[in-house]
């Protein structure tokens, strides 16, 4: 084993030779330092980065490493590769500096998905004193944020039209988000200026440079610093700061040479160490209940101050310190790409966890806590083995085939549940972005049923349209969501039924109050046929007062925004082809939530409206209404951002392009390949039905008369009703339809006793 304490429980090591123990393979103690299963990945921020790199070259101190003893053939995990696996000898495990270890090591070495630079020339200070705590600007770039964040607040992204104004510089057409780019990794060269023309830089720079190339150029880990040809980092600037570049080092180029040599120059009078603690097997061992790994406490412990591990990322950790392979199978089906997008990490071993408790007949729970997650993987049999562990390893481990019974059952879902892009028109598949906005709990119960199907040989597929159905609904639907899921998997597992009970599940959650009525499709408004008078209608003429039975759904779909992903489905597709909705940083979207009539019509110099022909009161009822429109599912597409942000906030009949007559000269048209006004309102899920309303409420923004407030509000109501006229009918809702009076009426009264109550 490598002694890095030499008998003591404290140890000091330059900051090169633990750059060493991780990066150069041909040291003695390479690798000799290793991440207990317990521990998590990366969770640091940009800025927590870039200000460690500040601290370590101002020689600031960064905090001690707690390490513990690692016996041989015990698993643990790779820094750098994250590969977990049993390893051969003795060495150490990391418990608490994990973070700062990743931090430190990317200015040596650039990832696939992560490169470090720094500004050689910052124009120091900033405007914001608060901001201003940094000596030297460095600016992490990833493939999530491959411009880099806001310079002087890296807590904060960069604005959409800086993003797009860089986008434009690179040489690739119709380059429209942040998801078709990768960093430039290289480190050689002629490869690096290759890609200059192709790869993001990091904007709001004078001269950034890569930081592991400054360290190379400086001698490395090796303790042979030299100081860097000026020229030649030069070289490294990206193509775009050509301009910046200078004959003479600037003052800035000069302070971070004089900090890399005490960093890295084992001759410096100071050089920078990092401070390594100790605990040892037999000081943690002691007085701990057999039931809790002695390892977990103290890790529990020394991360007390740092970000917290708790909840289902513990739980995670329970798993993957009581199962040793735990974490290499979560990965191989998170890395699947078939089904990788369906959960993260944490919520993929949840829903695992939650399959293997019901097959252990544990009672159910969507959210087992920490205390329960623990007495699940401890209790044991007679032959001591644990129930829930055993059925945890029965689906994630591969069967002859090397496929595991739960990547067999997540490929089941996905394959039901997934829009098909190539199937039949109008398929009813919810696109992969809205599982987004489904609750993880609510999708455990289609698992649960499928899993129950595999060794029946049930054609899985006659029950697509419940399941679509049922997931549908539960995004607009359930009250209490993981309620709704306990009766689900309740229904589920009362029944042999071959055929998903999606209507049984609909009814047992009316009978206990946890969903919410839908009405049929002329029943969408409470106000019938109604004319639109002009002055937009108040709440409970649209949805009913509150002891309506419909309200509640009414209220809930009249704001559902995001079911426009289902609406526009076919689109999704083909305008973001490569767009990974379960990424890292996936809010930040390559689309925009569009009102088609824009909100400074109505608001901003609308809020100066003139209602010419309205009283007083009249006035003031539009006013107050207005909000309710403008954000309702009735005014929202959902558009490319690029498109719309070229659009700006024009009005809707240019929008829809209803007065274009070349499109050809149209960059929007042009690049959607939309030749005609009938591709724009299709792909904004517009009625054809509905023209004469969307064209009849343009006009000047503060001018609001009569003819045009009956076409706007006309516009928002019928289309809501075009809307769910689809969502019932394609979905065939009228399955869940009551047809016993009795049962009817016995459930409305319930619903309405309930809402009495509260």
């Amino acid at each position: 084993m490598p002694d890095l304490f030499q008998s003591t429980d404290i140890s000091h090591i330059s900051f090169i030779h633990y750059a060493e123990l991780f990066l150069n393979k041909n040291h003695a103690e390479f690798d000799c330092i290793q991440l207990p299963p317990i521990q998590r990945n990366s969770v640091w921020n940009v800025a927590q980065i870039e200000r460690l790199w500040d601290s370590l070259l101002r020689g600031f101190p960064i905090g001690s490493f707690y390490l513990s003893e690692r016996k041989q053939k015990t698993v643990a995990r790779s820094v750098l590769d994250g590969i977990q696996k049993e390893q051969p000898g003795n060495g150490y495990f990391l418990l608490d500096g994990q973070q700062r270890t990743r931090a430190l090591l990317l200015g040596f070495k650039a990832t696939n998905s992560a490169r470090l630079y720094i500004d050689l020339d910052p124009h120091l200070p900033f405007h914001n004193p608060e901001d201003n705590d940094r000596k030297f600007i460095f600016r992490l770039l990833t493939n999530y944020q491959p411009w880099g964040m806001n310079k002087e607040t890296p807590v904060r992204k960069l604005s959409d039209p800086e993003k797009q104004n860089a986008r434009k510089l690179l040489t690739r057409s119709n380059l429209h988000y942040d998801y078709q780019l990768k960093i430039n990794h290289e480190t050689v060269l002629d490869d690096y200026q290759r890609l200059n023309g192709l790869s993001p830089w990091p904007i709001q720079s004078q001269l950034p440079v890569p930081v592991d190339i400054l360290i190379e150029a400086c001698g490395g880990y090796s303790g042979n610093f030299c100081e860097a040809d000026w020229n030649c980092i030069m070289e490294y600037v990206p193509e775009q700061y050509k301009s910046n570049r200078t004959a003479e080092p600037t003052d800035c180029f000069k302070d971070v040479l004089k900090s890399m040599r005490n960093l890295l120059s084992k001759e410096a009078a100071r050089q920078r160490h990092i401070s390594l603690l100790l605990h040892t097997e037999e000081e943690v061992s002691q007085n701990i209940s057999k039931n809790i790994d002695p390892l977990e406490v103290l890790f529990t412990r020394v991360n007390a101050n740092g970000t917290p591990l708790e909840g289902e990322e513990m739980a995670y950790s329970l798993l993957k310190s009581s199962w040793d392979e735990a974490y290499n199978l979560v990965s191989q089906i998170l890395n699947n790409p078939e089904i990788g997008y369906l959960f993260t990490p944490t919520k993929l071993v949840m829903a695992a966890s939650r399959l293997a408790a019901h097959r252990a007949k544990k009672n159910d729970d969507p959210k087992p806590n920490v205390t329960k997650f623990r007495q699940w993987i401890a209790e044991r049999s007679d032959n001591d083995q644990s129930f829930f562990l055993n059925e945890m390893k029965k689906l994630m481990l591969p069967d002859d085939l090397q496929v595991s019974r739960f990547t067999r059952i997540l490929s089941h879902f996905c394959q039901l549940a997934i829009f098909r892009e190539n199937g039949p028109s109008g398929d009813p598949g919810l696109p992969r972005t809205l599982l987004l906005h489904l609750r993880a709990s609510l999708i455990h119960p289609v698992l649960i049923w499928i899993d129950r199907q595999l060794d029946q040989e049930t054609d899985l597929e006659i029950s697509r349209k419940g399941i679509l159905r049922y997931l549908s609904y539960s995004l607009v639907g359930f009250d209490d969501p993981d309620k709704a899921s306990k009766v689900a998997v309740r229904v589920i597992t009362s029944t042999n039924n071959t055929i998903f009970p999606d209507r049984e599940i609909y009814l047992e959650c009316l009978e206990n109050d946890l969903a919410k009525v839908m009405p049929e499709p002329d029943q969408i408004f409470s106000f019938g046929n109604e004319p639109a008078d002009g002055y937009l209608r108040h709440w409970d003429a649209l949805l009913g007062e509150e002891t309506d039975p419909f309200h509640a759904f009414r209220h809930s779909f009249w704001w559902k925004k995001e079911l426009l992903l289902w609406f526009q489905r076919s689109d999704i597709p083909v305008w973001f082809p490569g767009y990974n909705p379960m990424s890292e940083d996936a809010s930040d979207t390559p689309y925009d939530y569009d009102h088609i009539l824009p909100a400074s019509h109505i608001f901003g110099q609308g809020a100066r409206n003139n209602l010419p022909d309205a009283t007083p009161d009249q006035e003031n009822a539009f006013r107050e209404r207005r909000g309710l429109y403008l954000g309702s599912i009735g005014n929202y597409r959902i558009w490319p951002l690029w498109a719309n942000r070229s659009d700006g906030n024009i009005c809707p009949a240019e929008k829809l392009r209803m007065d274009m007559t070349d499109f050809r000269e149209d960059k929007v048209a042009r690049q959607l390949k939309y030749a005609t006004e009938k591709d724009f309102t299709e792909a904004s899920c517009i009625n054809t039905d509905n023209r004469d309303s969307w064209y009849g409420c343009t006009g000047n923004p503060a001018k609001w008369p009569d003819r045009r407030r009956k076409a706007w509000q006309s516009a928002v109501e019928d289309r809501i009703k075009y809307l769910y006229l689809i969502f019932y009918n394609t979905l065939q809702f009228k399955d869940w339809r009551i047809e016993e009076p009795q049962q009817e009426n016995k459930i409305l009264l319930n619903i309405i006793e309930n809402q009495s109550l509260n």
